[in-house]
């Protein structure tokens, strides 16, 4: 599921363009889910109330802590801040990864 997410998410930089720095958040799941609310006030990820409003952090999160099993996402639509690598891609000249 969350490689299936991934893939989706990376699909969606091809087609965002990524237009500002944004200061990476700790993501903290509660049972193995992080919360994603593009309307949220901004948080940790551990419940609706307390929702991250960026994906790429969820994602980025994802990566590296095994304890995320989860990312449940709200509706809405989703323009990423910058890629789950932590990168802005349309940086001149482009940073390696």
């Amino acid at each position: 599921m969350k490689t299936i997410i991934q893939k989706l998410f990376f699909a969606c930089l091809l087609l965002t363009a990524t237009t500002a720095a944004h200061a990476q958040v700790t993501i903290t799941p509660t049972a193995g889910i992080v919360y994603v609310d593009a309307a949220a006030s901004g948080g940790n990820g551990s419940s609706w109330a307390n929702a991250d409003k960026e994906l790429a952090d969820a994602l980025l999160a994802a990566a590296s802590n095994s304890a995320i099993q989860q990312i449940w996402v709200a509706a809405g639509a989703y323009k990423p801040l910058y890629d789950a690598d932590g990168y802005n891609r349309n940086a001149t000249p482009a940073p390696k990864p």
